[in-house]
C-alpha cells in the first residue's frame, strides 16, 4: 500500500472519530446558549456591561 493511500485512510478514520465528537459538541453549546439566553428573557440572570468575548452574567438581584 502506498504512504498517500495509508495517509488518506487514516485521514477518513480520524475525520469519523473527530466529526461526531464536534457535533455533540456544538449540540451542547447551542443547547447552554438557549438555555442563559431564557433565563436572561426571564429575568432571572442580568447581563453585566462587559461584551465579547468577556460577556458574563450575574443572578438578578445579587452582586458582588
Amino acid at each position: 500500500m502506498a504512504v498517500t493511500e495509508w495517509l488518506a485512510g487514516s485521514l477518513d478514520a480520524l475525520h469519523c472519530a473527530v466529526d461526531p465528537a464536534q457535533h455533540t459538541l456544538d449540540a451542547v453549546l447551542a443547547k447552554r446558549l438557549r438555555d442563559i439566553t431564557d433565563l436572561l428573557v426571564r429575568g432571572v440572570l442580568r447581563k453585566l456591561d462587559a461584551g465579547g468575548r468577556s460577556s458574563s452574567s450575574e443572578l438578578n438581584g445579587i452582586s458582588e
